[in-house]
């Protein structure tokens, strides 16, 4: 009976030859065969190792490493495969046999190697990875998880927190098996879903708030208080914290958005003063982006897009900070940042919530949790009452009106006045 045919993307076991041998490895009559003697004094002498592989279109291949120990020409040959593994896609070795954090971690690399994600959101992935699944399911075959043993460990989870990007992460991972045949079903699929065990508080989703208008006035007044030169010196306040918060209270951009406006971006000789929202600022995280950088694209763009961003008109106040802000400001080149730091460079978001946060603590205490993405639901709100919740979410770059409604437009509550029915009822209704 001859031998097993290979699969597409699988490698047969390797085998050997030194120089001395009589043959080739092909079975063909070596020309010259070296004796024992020579291959030990000669520091030339090799050993040979091959194996048979079949690629994804069928075709038999072989790959050929040679050292001057057997054991060096085998390292040399899986270097080979392992190469060429990762030239046919990285997957060609995975099976029922694979581990969890292998498959894991072959997922992420082709996702990033595709381009299938952002990269805020692989590297949120790859934390998921990292801090959940390795620990938990790591060095199980992939042929071993049931659903059963999904749904205990996802349990343990449960009880500190939300297991919901966790199982996101679990079903793409599983699927991609699936997809490459090292799986027949997908183990997650028929998985009960989470459940908040007692002990553990649900996290109770966030009521949309906004400011008053007496609360957007305190803010302004304390941050103009905050930017006042102190009188014991130091360096001479910027005023771009101010700005910032005019042109999110006017367009109720991300405060990312906001921080990399460049002054390529405002057109503020229009007859309508206007500013394109079209791009963010990425801080680092604890993998991935090593510091600050500007993405030409917002949330709610998608990469592809010719023209990304949106079209946002100023309010008359804001439309003056601007004017006043380039006068003043020493960068005002078209690609130089409006909010830039004393050297010209982009300002850390975080740094200006910092600044935020302690102008109001110290000269608006009345105005509690205050964060720049408030500025954002206040707008939404204001823009909505008036002009619906459709301008709000164009205003808001939203791709979806939903998602205004219920996270960024605030809910007033108003006192139900029925009562002119049913006192016409009980008087039709009473004795008298």
């Amino acid at each position: 009976m001859g031998a097993e045919r290979l699969q597409p993307g699988e490698f047969g076991d390797p085998w050997f030859n030194d120089r001395h041998s009589e043959v080739t490895s092909k079975g063909r009559p070596r020309a010259n065969p070296m004796t024992s003697e020579q291959i030990k004094n000669d520091p030339k002498a090799r050993w040979e190792a091959y194996v048979r592989y079949r690629d994804h279109s069928g075709r038999y291949r072989e790959l050929f490493g040679s050292g001057p120990t057997k054991g060096a020409a085998r390292r040399s040959l899986e270097r080979k495969v392992e190469t060429t593994r990762h030239s046919m896609g990285a997957t060609g070795d995975l099976d029922a046999r694979t581990s969890v954090e292998t498959l894991a971690r072959s997922w992420l690399a082709e996702r990033r190697e595709k381009g299938q994600g952002r990269h805020q959101t692989l590297v949120k992935y790859e934390q998921e990875v990292d801090k959940a699944i390795v620990q938990k399911w790591g060095g199980l075959a992939i042929g071993t998880v049931t659903t059963e043993r999904l749904h205990r460990g996802l349990g343990e989870i449960e009880k500190t927190r939300s297991t919901r990007q966790t199982r996101t992460v679990l079903s793409q991972v599983f699927g991609y098996a699936v997809a490459l045949g090292a799986l027949k079903a997908n183990p997650m699929q028929g998985l009960p879903s989470e459940i908040t065990p007692r002990g553990r508080r649900k996290k109770r989703k966030a009521t949309p708030r906004s400011l008053t208008p007496e609360e957007t006035s305190a803010v302004l007044a304390a941050v103009a208080e905050w930017e006042k030169p102190n009188p014991g010196g130091g360096p001479r306040p910027s005023g771009v914290l101010s700005l910032a918060v005019e042109v999110m209270l006017a367009t109720g951009c991300r405060i990312g958005e906001c921080l990399a406006i460049e002054w390529r971006d405002v057109h503020l000789d229009d007859e309508m003063p206007w500013v394109r929202i079209a791009a963010t600022l990425v801080e680092p995280s604890r993998k991935g982006d090593p510091t600050l950088h500007r993405q030409a694209f917002t949330k709610g763009d998608q990469e592809e897009d010719d023209e990304p961003g949106r079209d946002v008109a100023l309010s008359p106040q804001a439309a003056a900070a601007l004017h006043a802000h380039r006068k003043r400001t020493p960068y005002r080149r078209q690609v130089d940042p409006v909010f830039a730091n004393r050297t010209g460079g982009w300002l850390w978001p975080g740094n200006v919530r910092r600044m935020l946060r302690t102008a109001a603590e110290r000269h608006a205490p009345e105005v509690t949790d205050l964060h720049p993405h408030l500025f954002r639901s206040t707008v939404a709100t204001v823009v909505s009452e008036t002009y619906g919740v459709e301008v709000a979410q164009e205003m808001l770059g939203h791709t979806n009106g939903a998602t205004t409604q219920r996270y960024y437009v605030a809910k007033k509550r108003r006192v139900v006045h029925g009562q002119d029915a049913v006192v016409a009822w009980r008087a039709g209704a009473s004795p008298n």
